[in-house]
């Protein structure tokens, strides 16, 4: 009996902890080059890339990823897209110029009817479009080979961002925007890796080694701006791999157990936003094998790596989390995805926190629900309240005696009006408050 009681748990464990990916349809034959989720809506997503035919093109899903259907996009090779946060038909683009060897920046307004074109790139393709996590009406777009352009408008109007003078070559790969503090920006170059903590205005060069091909892709723990995910994109050449700090930069430490040489070729770095220890690598190398694995998982903070491929390719592009539907997208030759990700339904540890933590919310921005997680070292009196811009009590969420721990709070959205909130924790003498955005 204990035996098969003991085949029944493994039985289980397998179905429950199996990652199967499935092919979107649509999508067979399209490779995908960056994918994006309109949060106002998440049903509806936009994904850009080229056919095997070598035309390219963009493709919408208004059914959370599992169907796309082409849509008017641009018709050359594209690399980086992302969808307007208040207006889904306001896109931006960066789409490669009249050879691989530029980009250029594009945008539309009208949902891809007509497009404008923004910033030419010459003699380098930086497919960079990011929307800041903090203050979304900021766009920040890269121009090859190593220049950012910032709008605070929605691209209306643009700036140059000072960027950091750096050794030959300076060819810039990726940006990262901290999530919990937009000051915070990271720059990574073939040459090096740089910060700044005053929005671009300054930077400092961290003392992580480039390798031949450089910093392909940098990734910020959602909630403690000091944990930095960096990817060193070797082609098997040492050194390569992920590479972690745990003090914003200073120093870092070699993550590579469970990869090896063969999947450093790192194209995407993602952070669970709920469970920050779990986090995934997309590798692009393909080999020329069919048993190349493209999608690699850790839940220990990068101390240990598993394969996470059940159903992918290899050659992996790109990583996206969709947090509504607890879903997982690649993009490789098809865009596929994996119900399978389900850290963020498990019991939140009960370990005694050492310190009072109010977390920002996530998803922020949000459509209907947003959880706010928060720590307590010890017993106390908890009120955590929502406010609106003028300061005025919209709603208490949490108002008792509360026994110490880590908890989450889930907050319902759906009489409120859209706009920017506050919601503050209060216990004793411990006071936080953040921002948060409805979107409907």
């Amino acid at each position: 009996m204990k035996i098969y009681f003991t085949i029944i748990l493994l039985f289980i464990s397998n179905l429950v902890f199996a990652q199967q990916w499935q092919l979107a349809k649509g999508t067979e034959g399209f490779a995908a080059a960056d994918i994006d989720i309109y949060y106002s809506d998440p049903d509806t997503m936009y994904a850009i890339g080229f056919w095997l035919d070598r035309s390219g093109g963009m493709l919408i899903s208004t059914d959370a990823g599992e169907t796309w259907q082409r849509t008017k996009g641009p018709e050359t090779d594209v690399g980086a897209i992302k969808v307007d946060p208040f207006d889904s038909k306001r896109i931006y683009v960066s789409v490669y110029g009249r050879d691989d060897e530029s980009n250029d920046i594009w945008m539309t307004t009208d949902g891809g009817e007509t497009w404008d074109t923004l910033f030419y790139g010459r003699g380098y393709p930086v497919p960079i479009v990011e929307i800041d996590p903090v203050d979304l009406r900021t766009v920040y777009v890269g121009v090859g080979p190593s220049s950012i352009r910032r709008s605070i408008d929605r691209g209306e109007t643009w700036e140059s961002v000072i960027t950091p003078p750096t050794p030959s070559p300076n060819f810039l790969n990726a940006l990262a925007i901290a999530p919990s503090n937009d000051s915070v920006l990271y720059l990574a170059y073939v040459s090096g890796l740089f910060k700044s903590t005053d929005k671009g205005n300054s930077w400092t060069q961290l003392p992580l080694k480039p390798g031949y091909w450089g910093i392909s892709c940098i990734a910020v723990d959602p909630n403690n701006t000091d944990v930095v995910y960096a990817a060193v994109y070797s082609r098997g050449l040492p050194p390569g791999g992920i590479f972690k700090s745990t003090d914003g930069g200073l120093t870092w430490e070699e993550k590579n157990n469970g990869l090896d040489s063969t999947n450093w070729d790192i194209s995407s770095l993602l952070i669970e936003p709920e469970k920050s220890e779990t986090v995934f690598v997309g590798a692009y190398t393909t080999k020329g094998t069919v048993d190349t694995i493209g999608v690699f998982r850790t839940t220990d903070g990068a101390n240990s790596w598993k394969p996470f491929d059940d159903g992918i390719p290899g050659g992996i592009s790109v990583l996206i989390f969709d947090n509504i539907h607890n879903r997982l997208f690649g993009g490789a030759i098809g865009i596929y995805f994996t119900d399978s990700v389900i850290t963020s339904i498990e019991k939140y540890t009960t370990t005694i926190p050492k310190k009072f933590i109010l977390y920002q919310n996530y998803p922020n921005p949000f459509n209907g629900t947003t959880i706010i997680k928060y720590e307590l070292p010890k017993r106390a009196f908890v009120n955590l309240a929502l406010y609106d811009v003028l300061g005025r009590k919209v709603k208490t969420i949490i108002n008792e005696n509360k026994e110490p721990g880590k908890y989450k709070s889930k907050l319902e959205g759906g009489d409120l009006s859209s706009g920017i909130y506050f919601y503050r924790l209060q216990s004793g003498s411990f006071i936080s408050t953040k921002k948060m955005l409805l979107l409907k």
